[in-house]
């Protein structure tokens, strides 16, 4: 038992240095939706622009995150003068965090065993998010905390859990609405049968403490004419039309499969076999659970898998697609479920079973680090390193303000526009640059087009940017190209597309 603690416990701090490697190199993932949200914090902590929504929703057109992870970012933001590896940091500290919130709860239900087993879990099945927190990664934070306190509820009948289970359903939306929602809905009926069965029906007034973390969306809708609500609406009642994707009743049986295997399959390989074996296991968990003697144990484990269970099937309500970072909330819950076997295994047999398991796990978490290393970090379009090297390159070799223009295969090119504005804020250069705009010095940044690209950089060049004449230099950071040119008054007097991408105005 001592040895197998001790073998647990080294394994959670192997997982969190491996969590952290990126930030000891200096560097993080640095995409399109990190990059936007940088922007977006920079307009509120810099800018001083207040914000009622977050970023545009990918699953539904003209919807919204919250704001609260904005906010959230801004002491970091603030700390680090912009800069991404100190709000990396505070991402880790986030990890941390839900590290230990799963082991309090775990412990405050089961026993040290079950909790340092659900930890170590945990802490491996998230390492593939580690290099790059988007908003999604709150309710991975927060969602054994929401599930204990439903919990509380429903086991304990004390009613003020069920105020505070409908205020964390309100935060979760914030964070992620596609996830917030479902766990609303759900937990909202269960209140709904409980308190009609306890003839306590007068409570449920208490779900409009939901309504004080949406106050945000509340007051975006009535300042722009219920933007989000027709855009609901017309999803709901109009999905079938040119103006969204098509989606036949084939692809969703297929993605909502391929979504609850990626739910309850915790290492992140999804060949057929782990995704079967995976099935197979937590359905020996509810079916052991089902059978044992009613307990607050019991109640916990079936809550997880009823929300689970909840969740996949109100989905097929969505004519959309399901992507993986709206379900990243249950992976704790899923390694709870997963290590409370030991309740029912001999103990031997449970500690082979689950060491060879972790063993696969921190081997799978050392790959993950080791591609990062050797094919990502300091080579990708989105390595936070690489776009700073471009910036710096640009700057460092400009001795009079100049003009830049940013092409991507997305049109928002978010990434390189925040490397720019980092520098040119935080780096004291004299010399300033200026996005979308033409001067004796003008570069172009290009990030590298796929064949299966709308986009065109030889059109957005001629025709968008309206540049004709040839570089005079060029430079090469691995994929991304950037090309120096000298304008004459005539050239700069040519205008540029007005309609390209060049502020937050598409979020």
């Amino acid at each position: 038992m001592r040895y197998f603690y001790i073998f647990v416990f080294i394994s959670i701090v192997y997982g969190i240095y491996l969590f952290s490697y990126h930030l000891l190199h200096g560097d993080l993932l640095f995409h399109t939706d990190i990059a936007r949200d940088f922007l977006l914090i920079q307009d509120i902590a810099v800018n001083h622009k207040l914000t009622l929504i977050g970023p545009r929703a990918g699953g539904i057109p003209g919807t919204f995150f919250g704001p609260l992870w904005l906010y959230l970012m801004i002491p970091a933001f603030l700390i680090g003068h912009g800069n991404p590896i100190t709000v990396g940091y505070f991402w880790l500290v986030l990890a941390l965090i839900g590290l230990g919130i799963t082991y309090y709860v775990v412990n405050k239900i089961f026993n040290p065993i079950i909790a340092i087993c659900a930890t170590a879990l945990f802490t491996y099945s998230i390492i593939f998010l580690a290099p790059g927190f988007t908003q999604s990664f709150a309710p991975v934070v927060l969602s054994p905390l929401f599930l204990y306190i439903v919990y509380l509820f429903v086991e304990k009948k004390q009613i003020r859990y069920l105020g505070w289970s409908a205020f964390l359903s309100g935060i979760l939306i914030q964070f992620q609405p596609a996830y917030g929602s479902i766990m609303l809905a759900i937990t909202f009926l269960i209140s709904l049968f409980l308190l009609v069965k306890r003839k306590q029906k007068r409570f449920l007034l208490l779900w409009l403490i939901s309504l004080l973390p949406l106050s945000t969306y509340i007051l975006f809708e009535l300042r722009h004419n219920f933007l989000e609500t027709h855009a609901l609406y017309n999803f709901i009642f109009h999905h079938n039309t040119q103006s969204y994707q098509q989606v036949n009743f084939a692809y969703l049986v297929q993605n909502r499969m391929e979504g609850f295997f990626g739910t309850v399959n915790i290492i992140n390989n999804n060949t057929l076999f782990y995704n079967l074996f995976f099935v197979f296991l937590n359905l020996c968990i509810v079916i052991l659970w089902i059978k044992t003697k009613k307990s607050g144990q019991r109640t916990f484990i079936l809550l997880i898998y009823l929300y689970i269970i909840g969740f996949w099937l109100l989905t097929f309500l969505f004519q959309g697609t399901v992507w993986n970072y709206y379900y990243l909330g249950f992976i704790p819950l899923v390694a709870i479920a997963l290590s409370s076997l030991i309740t029912y295994l001999p103990k031997f047999l449970f500690f082979c079973l689950f060491s060879l398991l972790l063993v696969i796990m921190i081997a799978n978490g050392y790959r993950s680090v080791t591609l990062w290393q050797s094919h990502f970090s300091g080579k990708d379009t989105s390595s936070w390193l690489l776009n700073k090297q471009v910036a710096k390159y640009i700057f460092q070799n400009t001795h009079q303000n100049f003009g830049y223009y940013v092409y991507s295969p997305d049109e928002f090119g978010y990434s390189k526009k925040y490397a720019m504005s980092y520098i040119n804020l935080t780096d004291n250069y004299a010399e300033k640059g200026y996005l979308c705009t033409k001067k004796p010095i003008t570069y172009l940044i290009y990030e590298p087009t796929f064949s299966d690209s709308h986009t065109d950089p030889v059109f957005w060049k001629n025709v968008e940017v309206n540049i004709k004449t040839k570089p005079v230099s060029i430079k090469m950071f691995h994929q991304v190209r950037v090309e120096k040119y000298l304008l004459t008054s005539r050239q700069i007097k040519q205008p540029s597309d007005p309609t390209m991408i060049c502020g937050l105005q598409w979020r």
